[in-house]
């Protein structure tokens, strides 16, 4: 199993989100765009996993209490790739983001669960391997797009696979948030 702990949104946000799309679509040349259904923020990538860690995963997800707060989308950006770029959405400093995380990495570094551990950098993947017009202009383009809210309440662990040929992710398990 593949996996990941993310925050996963509601239809409007989705739809919000996809609107972006839509507009960075007008500057692309060329890019894969995420689909709606797989629009999430990463809280932590785990990877690859034997199905018997999910019960831990599960149990460390259980331990993290805090209640709902909201993620402020605000620009856009993107990571430079040979044969592309990742074109991101990114959210304003978050310390509840940054809590979560922190708590995930270490109840998965105390139960030995390998997971990526690289500096987190909140995103949210728009599209990949992205080659923009010339006439791009991001810090325009993060102004146009104007930042929305997001209430987060919960926090799911999600299974990356191949579905068909097409890139899947599945709810496995939802961790809710109590006020």
């Amino acid at each position: 199993m593949r996996l990941f702990i993310g925050v996963t949104f509601d239809a409007k946000t989705k739809e919000n989100i996809q609107d972006i799309q839509i507009k960075l679509k007008e500057y692309a040349i060329k890019g894969r765009f995420t689909d709606k259904a797989n629009l999430h923020l990463t809280l932590i990538f785990i990877g690859e996993v034997y199905s018997s860690s999910v019960n831990m995963i599960k149990k460390i997800m259980n331990s993290i209490s805090f209640p709902p707060f909201q993620l402020q989308f605000n620009d856009v950006g993107s990571f430079k790739r040979q044969g592309g770029n990742i074109c991101w959405l990114g959210v304003n400093p978050c310390s509840e983001l940054s809590k979560i995380h922190s708590q995930l990495a270490a109840g998965l570094t105390h139960s030995r669960i390998r997971f990526d551990n690289r500096p987190y950098s909140p995103h949210l993947t728009l599209a990949r391997s992205v080659i923009l017009k010339k006439n791009f202009d991001k810090v325009q383009f993060s102004r146009e797009i104007s930042g929305f809210n997001v209430e987060v309440k919960q926090i799911c662990l999600m299974n990356s696979e191949r579905l068909s040929g097409k890139l899947t992710y599945t709810e496995i398990y939802t961790q809710n948030f109590r006020l």
